[in-house]
């Protein structure tokens, strides 16, 4: 049995990489290991009591305040709030060093790299880092601020592993002087998002007649989603197919904008804002679209190429790095050029028009991720920390 503490976000904390965090603690304490999860949270969300550590009695969780979840991954955070970060890790930290007593220490954030190693010194534990997209993704396109990019890589070169969830950013990572970098899957729940029927109830309460075909898209309402090219695709395409209803689901600055856009444009009624939705809601949200559309700039391996794919939708994405990974342009998925917006557009009309091919997109794009399950993941995740606990037993013994 492996004693393992993670230190970084997991639900109720919004975004992809929260919620991988938190399923692989589950499985890891599944498989046997004794896991702590030391996260951040908000005084609204405490407010009701810790949901994830209710629903996981099995993984022992400890939180520390913030004032509010740090989700921008193109600039650093104050330096304010970095500073109460750090005290507010260091605390609970110090505790479990003797109470729990881990066997290493696995940052679930890149930001992280600026605290952690320096914590993990402190008490002799070997350090993993989950390389999760943010802001690692900004800093190897040269969009992070360079005496922080700076900062935040040479945190990376401390950690005895880094495991990424690409091979663009593995690769990437490796160029930036960081040799201790390895790709592991993203994995998602295969039962959870599988196709089936879609839940009338979500139908009704999104205001979305039968028939309509449904396109959605899910994550932030921001700049590195590409949330305006979306809006703006959207209206050329409610030209051509005015029966098309549009599902924005998230939360972001950008939100008034999307809603001006349409509004101008004489087609907000084809628009849905439901906001942030409940992620055990999402394998009905993903069942109502015809179409998932994921627009961003940059990725490290988002979880909605996933699940859209396991639940057999036609996937539309960005052509990035992350995405051509796992899409095979008109095989499993779409890909359009990045801020093309009358691609974009093309893309749509072309698998709105065309239900065979959604078919065929949708059970090819089942076929590729079939295997990325928790079950195939979680013995890779431990087979590297064992590989970071044996390499600085081996250091500490003199090589031997």
């Amino acid at each position: 049995m492996m004693r393992i503490l993670m230190v970084g976000p997991i639900p109720p904390q919004p975004g992809g990489g929260p919620i991988s965090r938190g399923q692989l603690a589950a499985a890891f304490a599944q498989a046997g290991h004794a896991v702590c999860v030391v996260a951040p949270i908000v005084a609204d969300d405490l407010g009701p009591g810790d949901r994830y550590a209710a629903a996981h009695p099995q993984v022992r969780v400890a939180r520390y305040p913030v004032p509010f979840y740090e989700t921008l991954p193109h600039r650093p955070p104050p330096a304010e709030y970095l500073q109460a970060e750090r005290d507010a890790i260091a605390r609970p930290l110090d505790e479990l060093a003797a109470s729990f007593a881990p066997d290493l220490i696995v940052a679930g954030r890149e930001t992280l790299a600026r605290h952690v190693p320096d914590i993990a010194d402190k008490h002799g534990w070997p350090a993993v880092l989950l390389a999760r997209g943010n802001p690692t993704c900004h800093i190897l396109e040269g969009n992070y601020p360079r005496d922080d990019a700076e900062v935040v890589v040479a945190g990376f070169r401390r950690f005895e592993r880094i495991l990424s969830v690409s091979d663009y950013m593995t690769n990437g990572l490796r160029r930036l002087g960081c040799l201790n970098v390895n790709t592991l899957p993203n994995a998602i729940d295969m039962t959870a998002f599988a196709r089936r029927p879609p839940a009338e109830r979500v139908r009704e309460r999104l205001e979305i007649r039968a028939g309509s075909p449904v396109i959605l898209v899910s994550g932030h309402i921001n700049t590195r989603k590409r949330s305006l090219d979306v809006a703006r695709s959207a209206v050329q395409v409610w030209r051509k197919r005015p029966d098309a209803v549009y599902v924005m689901a998230g939360i972001g600055a950008l939100r008034d904008d999307v809603e001006r856009i349409c509004r101008e444009a004489g087609v907000h009624g084809n628009l849905r804002l439901p906001g942030l939705l409940d992620y055990d809601q999402m394998p009905d949200v993903v069942n109502l679209a015809d179409i998932v559309l994921i627009a961003s700039e940059a990725e490290g391996m988002a979880r909605t190429y996933l699940e859209a794919m396991a639940c057999e939708r036609a996937l539309i994405a960005s052509d990035i790095p992350p995405a051509r990974e796992l899409v095979r342009d008109g095989d499993n998925g779409l890909l359009f050029r990045l801020g093309d917006v009358e691609h974009l557009t093309q893309q749509t009309l072309t698998a709105l028009d065309d239900a065979g091919l959604r078919e065929r997109l949708g059970a090819e794009g089942r076929r590729t991720v079939a295997w990325r399950t928790l079950d195939a993941v979680t013995p890779q995740y431990i087979r590297e920390f064992q590989l970071a606990i044996d390499a600085v037993r081996r250091r500490r013994s003199g090589g031997r």
